[in-house]
């Protein structure tokens, strides 16, 4: 089951992170910037659901949230190549400050540790 945690914790991740490779890679996944892409926030969706059993209100503030990135990681992926590491790293932080404030104080300490470096190098 940690695995399978760690595997969410890392799609979820490489979502946001981004960068360049990330966003050639999802390009053949591109929606237009006014529409972000449901498939992929409601798979999102499925795995934050089932790991951080959220409640009713958590649900739709966070599917609103990763709407909202997702269009946003879609318009910094059409800008320039040498702006796009700053602006996805920024976006990174925005993201993961939302998803703390949203997570309830038990949820949010374990989504902290498994954002410390030590556990992502490890993939535990």
């Amino acid at each position: 089951m940690r695995d399978i945690r760690n595997l969410f914790l890392a799609v979820i991740l490489l979502t946001f992170v981004g960068g360049v490779g990330t966003g050639a890679w999802l390009g053949s996944l591109r929606a237009a910037p006014d529409q972000p892409n449901k498939h992929s926030i409601d798979r999102r969706m499925e795995d934050w659901h089932r790991v951080f059993e959220l409640d009713a209100s958590q649900t739709r503030r966070l599917r609103a949230a990763l709407q909202y990135f997702e269009m946003r990681r879609e318009r910094i992926r059409q800008d320039a190549y040498a702006e796009q590491g700053t602006r996805v790293l920024r976006l990174k932080n925005e993201c993961r400050d939302k998803v703390r404030e949203i997570l309830t104080p038990e949820q949010r300490a374990e989504y902290d540790a498994r954002l410390r470096p030590d556990n992502r190098e490890q993939g535990g």
